[in-house]
């Protein structure tokens, strides 16, 4: 395809804006119980007269984003975060109450640990609600330090109002349950694979072309990932359960890339190969068949284990799709025994009667990082951000403006690890603001007036709100202005317990969103500066690594396909997190086409040389024990990966010298002929990042306006 091809066929901004609001199985659902409990939240606010009502409405938008509120585990632990924030407010402002500006560092080192632990924590929803109580009662406080226990009791009731009124909707009235989402949506990922084979043996049947292109989408492995996560984090579940997850979304995650790698090879030179093993494309389409008819109707309970899978044939000498074909077909059979155990697992485990052991379990499991050591990048992360708010709050004091509240919470909702990712956000957030900013005027001007009752204002609420909805599930194209707008909306509205004609509320909340947007652009570009283009190496650098260290334990003893499962789903997200830095470096400087290029095959090419060396020792899963040759040459692969992460991240190398020999391959094995094809190309990728550092990096330009 050539360049200008390229760019012809590339969606516009509309085109791409109509996808991302099409309809989608379940889309609905989730935007009117999203509705339903906004409605909830305001109605029973306004009939108990709650002197301060916008912190439910912004927690509950904030967490449905989060997806805080679909098991009651995460409520609870969504509301002992709203406690133990409002109880540390007010434990401080009592102890300070004649210093008030000792708060500060205090707030300053809250801040940092709470930005750290969201970064770490697999209940990011419950985290973020400790540290926004926290941070709108102490700044709330300055401005009335002796009302301290009161303004926290506001606040608390109105978080705790928003949550509760959530987990009422999304638990007892219309649950929707991780287990149900996970399965729809890999059924689905399933259903496109299938149709792309499908559309592949017809094409090679009849000769005709192929009506459209399938692309590879990496977000899609990691969404089913973090719902996977979800899943087994709230059930409980077992070991055998964990790994029958696992699997089914490595196998996804494999079903999208081959039926992709198929459809770009049909449309190749490669389109004979395809066509000549019509036998192996109907066996994938059938197995994927029988995986999807299991996912939907589970046929028994019998578990799964590592233990059941069939030895995996060495490969072939065959080109490169038909290759991925095989190794589908040889997952499929244990994809479907894993699908068996899904199928069967329980969705009313997760209320009353066994929250407590669900807390005592997923308590421990909070944070799928360590904490120590830390982090150094979520660590600086944190500190930035919590500059940005200091830096805010310090302003909104200076000059008595107790409405400034917004640029404080804006920053915790724009921070990225970038500047070309906050640039991204804080963008969309800043349209989100106009549009919300235009709304209230006219809501303001022209609805409220007229608003006699309270099923009315409730009415125009749930309306805008369900809209919302609709958008939040949805690319952050969409999403992040979405929730903006009625974030706005909702500050400007719901100031007082009863429907208030004032643009005043509006145009504070408004300003101190541009304000808050502003500092973050100011600390993320011009004082403490991180490049989305070396974050990127590092991704690309992590990717490799992670591949050597399989290889290594590989070296001492046969790796389990549980163990190659996680290691190709780590890899994936890699590759997304890597992308996605690519991308963002595009918002920071005007990035030249041959620097451009040159990053993106040194991420394409370094997914591939993982995933292949992945693949070749998925057909060693069956030596008992590594001959010594075999434990040479995969420590000699393993060593070379670390050398051309530590060139890609140009970290000086213990010895400056060419790689050294591969050993000679044992000829009783084809994975080990794979396996050095694989570990050659790695020489590839230190050259492409020595490229990358004699070309001249272009400059970020002055906050991204240019």
């Amino acid at each position: 395809m050539s360049v200008a091809t390229a760019h012809a066929a590339r969606p516009t901004l509309w085109e791409s804006i109509r996808e991302d609001l099409a309809p989608e199985p379940g889309r609905l659902h989730a935007a009117l119980r999203l509705g339903l409990a906004a409605m909830l939240v305001i109605g029973l606010q306004m009939t108990l007269w709650y002197e301060l009502m916008y912190p439910g409405m912004t927690t509950l938008l904030i967490l449905t984003e989060a997806r805080g509120l679909g098991t009651l585990t995460r409520i609870v632990l969504a509301l002992i975060g709203a406690t133990f924030g409002c109880g540390c407010a007010v434990a401080l402002a009592a102890l300070f109450i004649q210093q008030p500006w000792f708060l500060l560092p205090i707030m300053f080192v809250y801040i940092v640990a709470v930005m750290y632990w969201m970064g770490s924590s697999r209940y990011r929803g419950a985290i973020f609600v400790a540290g926004y109580s926290f941070i709108v009662c102490i700044y709330m406080s300055f401005f009335a330090k002796e009302q301290a226990e009161a303004i926290a009791t506001m606040v608390y009731k109105s978080i705790i109002t928003g949550i509760g009124c959530g987990g009422l909707v999304m638990i007892v009235l219309w649950p929707d349950h991780p287990w149900r989402s996970l399965r729809t949506q890999l059924i689905g990922s399933l259903e496109h694979s299938l149709r792309t084979l499908r559309s592949v043996r017809e094409a090679s049947a009849s000769g005709a072309a192929l009506p459209g292109e399938s692309v590879h989408d990496r977000s899609r492995t990691t969404a089913l990932m973090q719902l996977a996560q979800h899943t087994e984090t709230d059930l409980d579940l077992e070991p055998d359960e964990s790994t029958a997850l696992v699997a089914l979304v490595a196998f996804e995650s494999r079903a999208a890339a081959v039926s992709a790698l198929v459809s770009e090879a049909a449309r190749s030179d490669r389109r004979a190969a395809i066509s000549a093993d019509d036998a192996l494309l109907k066996t994938c389409a059938e197995q994927l068949e029988t995986v999807i008819a299991t996912l939907r109707a589970p046929p028994s309970t019998r578990l799964f284990r590592d233990g059941d899978d069939q030895p995996s044939p060495d490969a072939p000498a065959t080109p490169s799709p038909l290759e991925a074909l095989r190794a589908l077909a040889v997952t499929a059979p244990r994809a479907q025994r894993a699908a068996t155990i899904f199928g069967s697992l329980p969705t009313e485990r997760n209320f009353l009667v066994e929250l407590f052991r669900e807390l005592e379990h997923c308590i421990p499991r909070l944070f799928r990082m360590p904490l120590w050591p830390p982090n150094p990048m979520q660590l600086k992360h944190a500190t930035k951000c919590a500059a940005s708010i200091m830096f805010c709050a310090l302003f909104c004091i200076s000059i008595n403006w107790a409405s400034g509240i917004g640029c404080v919470e804006t920053v915790m909702l724009v921070v990225q690890a970038t500047f070309g990712g906050t640039l991204l956000i804080g963008g969309l957030r800043c349209i989100g603001v106009v549009a919300g900013y235009g709304l209230s005027i006219l809501l303001i001007i022209f609805a409220i007036p007229t608003i006699e009752t309270i099923p009315g204002f409730l009415l125009i609420f749930g309306i805008l709100v369900t809209c919302a909805g609709w958008a939040l599930h949805g690319s952050p194209r969409v999403a992040v202005p979405a929730l903006q707008t009625v974030i706005v909306i909702d500050f400007a509205l719901l100031q007082f317990p009863e429907p208030y004609i004032s643009l005043v509320p509006a145009m504070n909340f408004s300003l101190a969103v541009a304000m808050g947007v502003f500092v973050t652009f100011i600390f993320y570009r011009l004082l403490w500066p991180v490049r989305a283009s070396h974050e990127m190496r590092v991704a690309v650098a992590d990717m490799l690594r992670k591949t050597a260290t399989l290889l290594r334990s590989a070296s001492k003893s046969p790796p389990r396909q549980a163990q190659l499962d996680e290691v190709r789903l780590a890899l994936a997200d890699d590759v997304r997190t890597a992308m996605s830095f690519h991308a963002n470096a595009q918002l920071e400087a005007q990035v030249q086409p041959t620097r451009g290029n040159t990053e993106m095959s040194l991420i394409t090419g370094s997914a591939a040389v993982c995933s292949g060396i992945v693949g070749a020792l998925e057909h060693a899963t069956s030596i008992p024990s590594a001959p010594r040759g075999e434990v040479l040459l995969l420590n000699a692969s393993a060593d070379r990966l670390d050398e051309a992460a530590a060139s890609i991240q140009r970290q000086r190398l213990p010895a400056d010298q060419p790689p050294r020999p591969m050993p000679v391959a044992d000829a009783s094995h084809a994975w080990t002929h794979r396996l050095t094809e694989e570990s050659a190309r790695i020489d590839a990728l230190r050259a492409l990042a020595t490229s990358l550092d004699a070309q001249p990096e272009d400059p970020p330009l002055f906050l991204g306006l240019t």
